[in-house]
């Protein structure tokens, strides 16, 4: 299951990530979109080996925060998770897939190289999020999480579509 392609949308990851993560939801609207996306987004993963979706770190699962909390645009969330170099990560869910991967070796990492390159990324991606200014149309064209709601929309939505596909 690729969660940034195909049939697959943000929101599919979204779901994934309130299922499994813990979240700071600090807004009654919050703790309604959590119960919203879980039961309008969540994709079946019964028979799934593999998951890959964006990386769930930093700055990223902030911004995942933020748009559950009702404070950023799916827009906005959508091109957040482009920001910089996020990249993607995969998750083994079944017996199946980690009987086919196999131990070849190691290579050791100096901590504070990748720490500092963990930070920088998340530094860049703060950045040129909170560079980007909009205007009052803008976000008035928006869609909220709340409008998302309101409106009952589901995973095939054309107002989520054409935003998800920008």
């Amino acid at each position: 299951m690729h969660l940034t392609k195909g049939e697959f949308n943000i929101l599919n990851w979204l779901a994934i990530l309130l299922e499994h993560r813990r979240f700071d939801i600090n807004s009654p609207i919050g703790n309604s979109a959590r119960d919203f996306i879980l039961s309008r987004f969540m994709p079946d993963t019964a028979n799934v080996d593999v998951m890959i979706g964006y990386r769930a770190d930093d700055s990223y699962f902030s911004f995942a925060e933020d748009f559950v909390n009702n404070t950023i645009s799916l827009r906005d969330l959508n091109l957040a998770m482009q920001l910089d170099t996020l990249g993607e990560q995969v998750v083994l869910l079944s017996r199946r897939s980690f009987g086919q991967i196999e131990f070849i070796e190691h290579e050791a990492a100096d901590y504070r190289e990748y720490y500092y390159k963990r930070t920088e990324r998340d530094q860049n991606a703060r950045t040129a999020y909170a560079g980007r200014k909009k205007n009052l149309q803008q976000l008035m064209d928006d869609i909220f999480v709340l409008d998302i709601m309101r409106e009952d929309m589901k995973h095939d939505d054309p107002r989520l579509q054409s935003i998800i596909s920008e």
